[in-house]
């Protein structure tokens, strides 16, 4: 698995923590904020911006393209499931668009994480990279439009 998908398991293993904490302690409002941080950073703005030209461009057969998808699935069980207990109808409609009338979200139990995903090296690595991406997203790129 590329680098690059194996820092997003992390990112979901460092998630799985975090909603478990939470719910131990009644405290799902830290978690829900880390869980929008994760979609709107993470992913919207980091992942799926790197990724897109794989996955529109690659042959199916690719292992970048195999390796994304697989990513992807990951991230949709997980947001489907963690997000089932706020925003019911629309996790429902989510799942029953993928798995059919397999059953509902809300009779399934959270996915177990593996714990070969978490990888806080290759974590503090790939911050660095996403800082720099963002970095370039809100300064660079609307300065290359004006030129």
């Amino acid at each position: 698995m590329p680098k690059l998908e194996q820092w997003v398991l992390h990112r979901l293993s460092e998630l799985d923590n975090t909603l478990r904490k939470s719910a131990e302690s009644f405290d799902f409002m830290s978690f829900y904020v880390d869980l929008h941080t994760f979609c709107a950073v993470d992913l919207s703005a980091f992942y799926f911006d790197l990724r897109k030209d794989c996955l529109y461009c690659d042959a199916p057969t690719s292992l970048k393209r195999r390796s994304a998808r697989t990513v992807m699935n990951s991230i949709f069980n997980c947001l489907t499931h963690w997000l089932a207990p706020v925003l019911s109808f629309t996790a429902e409609e989510a799942w029953l668009s993928r798995y059919g009338q397999i059953g509902s979200v809300h009779l399934q139990v959270f996915p177990e994480i593996p714990l070969n995903w978490a990888n806080p090296d290759l974590a503090s690595k790939w911050q660095i990279a996403r800082d720099v991406h963002l970095l370039y997203q809100e300064i660079l790129r609307p300065l290359q439009s004006l030129a």
